[in-house]
C-alpha cells in the first residue's frame, strides 16, 4: 500500500477532525497543539454570553473540568469544506454532531446531543494548520445538557 500524499487542504481537515477526536479522549495537552497561540472560541449560540478570546489553555481547562465528569463523549466533525485558502490562512466549515452521556447524581443515564456546524479559521506556523478561531453554530438539541 502506498503513502498518502500531504496536501494543505488534507492538513486542515486533519486538525479540524483532530480537535474532536482529542477532546473525546481526554487529551488535554495534545489538543492545546492543535491551536493557535491565540484563540477565539465561540460557543455563543449554545450557551450565550461572549466569545472567548486567549491562550487555548483555560478554556482547555475549563473542558476538562466539565466534560471529565460525562462517562461518555463523541463529535462527529464531517463535511469539511475548505472554502478559502491564501498563504497562511484558511477557513473550514463543517457539520457536527456531539453526544454527551453521563450518568445523574440519582444513577439514571442521560443523554444529550447537540447538532449544528463549526466555522474553523486556521493558520499556518512552522509548517503546521493551527485553529485560530472556532464559531459553533446551534441547529438542533435533544435531551439534557449535563451540569
Amino acid at each position: 500500500m502506498g503513502e498518502v500524499a500531504r496536501c494543505e487542504r488534507c492538513e486542515i481537515v486533519e486538525a479540524t477532525t483532530r480537535f474532536g477526536w482529542l477532546l473525546d479522549r481526554g487529551k488535554w495537552v495534545e489538543l492545546e497543539r492543535v491551536f493557535s497561540p491565540q484563540v477565539e472560541i465561540d460557543y455563543t449560540s449554545l450557551h450565550g454570553g461572549e466569545p472567548y478570546w486567549g491562550p487555548a489553555r483555560p478554556k482547555i481547562d475549563e473542558w476538562r473540568g466539565h466534560w471529565e465528569r460525562a462517562d461518555a463523549m463523541q463529535h462527529l466533525i464531517a463535511n469539511q469544506q475548505v472554502t478559502r485558502i491564501a498563504a497562511d490562512f484558511a477557513f473550514c466549515t463543517a457539520n457536527c454532531i456531539a453526544t454527551v452521556a453521563s450518568t445523574g447524581p440519582d444513577g439514571a443515564g442521560a443523554v444529550w446531543s447537540v447538532g449544528g456546524t463549526y466555522r474553523f479559521e486556521l493558520i499556518r506556523e512552522t509548517g503546521s494548520w493551527l485553529i485560530s478561531r472556532v464559531l459553533m453554530k446551534v441547529l438542533w438539541q435533544t435531551g439534557s445538557q449535563p451540569d
